[in-house]
């Protein structure tokens, strides 16, 4: 499944949609025929996992709507007890965000992206904050100017974004 949804990923950002559209595919098939594991390993695909890859496809094939419907895949299968991980959770936060501003609604973009805004700092991996960084530069766009909602979603990007981790402490102080 892993396999398979990330081969879906890179087709999508190679421009092979097709090709992206039958790794999901794949990997929804194998997902049928075998048990759940954890969740929670780097290896694992547990459903709201493949829904990611799911949006992050349709975000490359600048389908919004398909986007959106891999979001509520996501919410649905935590809902329905999925392992949550915060990360993932974030990029699909961020991900349905870009989704509502290539729809030209803002408000919903806000909506879906600022309760991640509080991913605490050594959360903020460069896979998160890359949906950021992407969602910023379509905010950058002419169509946008002026607006409240742009400026103060292009602050908190920019925020999150600078937010690091403190390093670990060594020594007697620790």
């Amino acid at each position: 499944m892993l396999l398979a949804s990330q081969e879906a990923n890179a087709a999508s950002l190679l421009g092979d949609f097709t090709r992206a559209r039958e790794a999901l595919q794949r990997a929804k098939e194998t997902a049928a025929s075998v048990a759940d594991d954890s969740g929670v390993t780097p290896w694992s695909c547990p459903p709201s996992r493949r829904a990611l890859y799911a949006l992050s496809v349709a975000l490359q094939a600048r389908d919004p709507a398909a986007a959106l419907q891999a979001a509520t895949a996501a919410d649905d299968a935590w809902a329905n007890g999925a392992p949550w991980v915060a990360g993932t959770w974030a990029q699909v936060r961020f991900g349905a965000g870009i989704a509502y501003v290539m729809m030209g609604d803002l408000d919903a973009a806000a909506e879906q992206v600022t309760p991640a805004m509080s991913l605490p700092p050594e959360h903020r991996l460069s896979t998160i904050i890359n949906y950021l960084v992407r969602m910023d530069a379509q905010l950058a766009a002419p169509r946008f100017r002026g607006s409240d909602i742009v400026t103060t979603l292009r602050e908190q990007i920019s925020m999150f974004n600078s937010a690091r981790a403190l390093p670990a402490t060594t020594g007697e102080n620790a």
